[in-house]
C-alpha cells in the first residue's frame, strides 16, 4: 500500500474523520505534510486544499469543509500552541489530536450507526 492509499481511500469513502486520523499517523511518521495554521474554517478550507498530497486532490469541495469544520473542532479540543504547523508536531500532542478525534468521530457517529443498526427509533 502506497503511502497515502488509506487517504485516498478515506476521501472516496467521504470518511473525514478516517482521513484526518490517517493524515495524523502519517505525520508522527514523519511523512511530510503541514497542518493548518487559522483557526478560521473558511481559511483552513483553502488551507487543507493547498496541504494535501497532489494525489488526494480529488477531494470534493463539500469534503475539504467537513474536514475544515472537524479539524477546527478538534484543534479547539486540545490544549495546542497553534501559533505555527511545527507546534501542532509533536508526538504528545499528535497523540492528544488522535485520541480528541476519536472521542470526536465517535461522538459525531454514534447516533447514524445505531439507527442504521436498528437500535435507535426515528
Amino acid at each position: 500500500m502506497t503511502t497515502f492509499e488509506k487517504l485516498l481511500d478515506a476521501i472516496q469513502l467521504n470518511d473525514v474523520a478516517g482521513f484526518l486520523r490517517e493524515y495524523i499517523v502519517l505525520v508522527q511518521q514523519n511523512v511530510s505534510l503541514s497542518f493548518p495554521e487559522s483557526l478560521k474554517e473558511e481559511d483552513v478550507i483553502i488551507e487543507w486544499q493547498e496541504l494535501v498530497p497532489k494525489e488526494c486532490e480529488i477531494a470534493t469541495a463539500d469534503f475539504f469543509t467537513q474536514l475544515a469544520q472537524l479539524w477546527v473542532r478538534l484543534i479547539h479540543s486540545v490544549p495546542v500552541n497553534q501559533s505555527s504547523s511545527d507546534s501542532v508536531k509533536n508526538n504528545d500532542t499528535l497523540s492528544q489530536l488522535l485520541s480528541a478525534l476519536d472521542k470526536l468521530a465517535s461522538k459525531l457517529y454514534s447516533a447514524p450507526k445505531l439507527v442504521e443498526q436498528g437500535n435507535v427509533y426515528t
